[in-house]
């Protein structure tokens, strides 16, 4: 990995998990993968302090190992795992905007502890008590979030207050995905998963062991995907951990889990969980909602609030049917139809989606889908004080009513120029696909051209644009494209060289290869472009982060003596007025700080997760 994101990666798991872990981290980050002996050798620590960092790392999932057979076992570091420490607060806040504050509270602790047991978060919770036991560190800025300092977790009403509760709270995690259980291959890295499917395979299927050709080698690839795919059905399914019984419902009928979102386990039926399943927070669920956040934003900018709305209803629905943003390594079959029969163009119909947003009571009123205006925005026709026997959504022509709006606004998605949603089929009224590669992509292109155009304004990225489109151009080509003199394109062009942002390529005339006597061809590489502002990105992360540790060791003294026992709620007695102006600086200039990370993260989730 580059230097900066191991700078970036050392400094989180420093904060996080103090100096040991970070060391050790280190360690296998500059040495790469390594035995447990030769991690000994460089580390400059005892023995005992080694496995207490190992310990701490693979509790956190920040470490991978494997181990062959006859040989010892080698570790090395999980680098998106170490990243993903970043997007804690911001993982938070999505699963509450979701699921509501109680599954927030529930998966602040998972990722405090890395991974645990049903029966250990059960001890964890003290039920009955004014908090929780398990706390979690957090400003709200993509940190782990903190009972005390966090309006999540603030009010009674976001506390689970009994065993019970816990299990059917866990229970919505898992069906939502947010959650998933702990594999033995969990720590396995995906060369290291890929290797031993491809061995299982050749000694289960191929006795020679030959898979040369074009035939034996399809083959071989497809009952490679099949065995990932079991695995990966093994590793997600928890049903023999769940038992399900049947309690009285409530008067209410619908639950709410306190936001309006709709919960995923029954009212009528209580969830027990085997106090020996193992969870963890599953980043690549988290990842999918967050890609799905940022389309439903971008569809926001060019089609309106309601429209957004109903795009993002059907994101959420399709999700159920994606595992992960990225595809499975070593995939090479054709991804419309595998040959073990399944399908993986992620698809749904307006019906589906109707029947997501009538989960919420209170869904369809504010997404503005009464009649009156397609796209929420028009005066609505007063009601008549008259009743009428088919008033409500419970009636057939109301329902179509709000079925036509809603199909309405997916024809607006698919018809725009970006392309939001393709549509499938008429099955279920409408059925629709979302082209996630194609929209992702576009996403990358806006973001790479507006960081040109803040850094080397706006003729700079008109000229990107221009060399995307065109491909290879020279001098002369671009002055014609762009109506500008050479003078300023080369300028501008300069510039974009010296950034690493385009390309030249000599092209000589004649075989004296003289400088005068060459064409200069400039292009642009969407791929490297990307790397670089990744690059830029961890750089600017990290100095955040250390700009934060100097902030605060600035008036470390202050903090001490405000966060003592006998201060805590008697402010205005012990501390003085330069006092209570430092802190409010510091925490001012924290959270400023802390949110350029989060809006930096923003784009490095865009051209590297999504």
């Amino acid at each position: 990995m580059s230097k900066n994101i191991t700078e970036l990666c050392f400094l989180l798991v420093e904060d996080f998990y103090g100096d040991l872990s970070a060391q050790v981290f280190t360690t296998l980050a500059q040495w790469g993968r390594i035995s447990l002996r030769t991690l000994i050798q460089n580390s400059d620590l005892s023995a005992k302090q080694v496995y207490h960092g190992l310990t701490v790392l693979i509790q956190q999932h920040l470490i991978l190992h494997h181990t062959p057979a006859a040989s010892p076992s080698y570790y090395e570091v999980d680098w998106e795992g170490a990243y993903n420490l970043v997007r804690s607060g911001k993982i938070i806040s999505l699963v509450e905007s979701r699921l509501g504050t109680k599954a927030a509270h529930v998966l602040s602790s998972l990722l405090q502890l890395g991974h645990a047991k049903v029966s250990d978060l059960e001890g964890a919770f003290k039920f009955g008590k004014t908090k929780a036991a398990v706390e979690v560190l957090a400003n709200g800025n993509d940190r782990i979030l903190s009972a005390d300092d966090s309006n999540v977790h603030s009010s009674e009403h976001s506390r689970v207050t009994s065993k019970e509760e816990l299990h059917n709270v866990l229970y919505q995690l898992i069906q939502a995905r947010f959650v998933a259980k702990v594999h033995h291959r969990s720590y396995l890295s995906p060369t290291d998963k890929q290797n031993e499917i491809e061995e299982l395979v050749k000694d289960e299927e191929f006795p020679g062991g030959k898979t040369s050709g074009p035939k034996a080698r399809m083959a071989f690839e497809s009952s490679v995907l099949i065995k990932k795919r079991k695995w990966r059905d093994e590793e997600e399914d928890v049903s023999q951990f769940v038992q399900h019984k049947n309690k009285r419902a409530k008067t209410n009928g619908h639950m709410v889990n306190g936001n309006g979102r709709h919960i995923l386990a029954s009212a009528s039926e209580e969830v027990t969980l085997g106090p020996d399943l193992v969870l963890r927070v599953n980043f690549d669920r988290c990842a999918t909602a967050m890609r799905s956040d940022k389309l439903a934003q971008h569809a926001q900018r060019y089609l309106g609030e309601a429209t957004a709305r109903v795009y993002e209803a059907l994101l959420h629905v399709i999700e159920k049917q994606i595992v992960s943003c990225k595809p499975m390594q070593g995939t090479k079959i054709a991804d419309v139809e595998d040959l073990d029969g399944t399908l993986d163009v992620c698809k749904a119909t307006t019906m589906d989606v109707l029947e997501y947003l009538e989960d919420d009571p209170d869904a369809l009123e504010l997404l503005g889908l009464d009649p009156g205006g397609a796209n929420g925005t028009h005066e609505r026709e007063p009601r008549s004080k008259k009743p009428k026997l088919d008033e409500g959504h419970s009636s057939i022509k109301s329902r179509n009513n709000t079925l036509h709006e809603v199909e309405t606004h997916l024809r607006l998605l698919t018809e725009h120029e970006l392309s939001f949603v393709e549509h499938i089929s008429t099955r279920g009224r409408g059925e629709y696909a979302v082209p996630f590669n194609s929209l992702t992509q576009a996403l990358r292109d806006f973001e790479t051209e507006t960081i040109i155009c803040a850094r080397f304004g706006t003729v700079a990225a008109r000229m990107v644009r221009l060399l995307k489109q065109k491909g290879k151009l020279d001098e002369k080509q671009i002055c014609s494209l762009a109506l500008l003199r050479v003078k300023d394109v080369r300028c501008v062009l300069d510039n974009l060289l010296e950034a690493g942002l385009v390309e030249s390529q000599e092209i000589p005339k004649d075989a004296t290869r003289q400088p005068s006597r060459a064409l200069y061809l400039w292009y642009f590489d969407q791929h490297r472009a990307e790397q670089l502002v990744l690059d830029t990105s961890f750089t600017a992360m990290a100095r955040c982060l250390q700009r934060v540790r100097v902030q605060r060791a600035a008036v470390q003294g202050v903090i001490d003596k405000a966060e003592r026992t006998d201060v805590v709620g008697h402010e205005d007695e012990f501390l003085t007025k330069a006092d209570k102006l430092h802190l409010r600086t510091w925490r001012e200039q924290e959270e400023k700080l802390l949110a350029q990370v989060a809006r930096i993260d923003d784009g490095v989730a865009l051209l590297r997760d999504f």
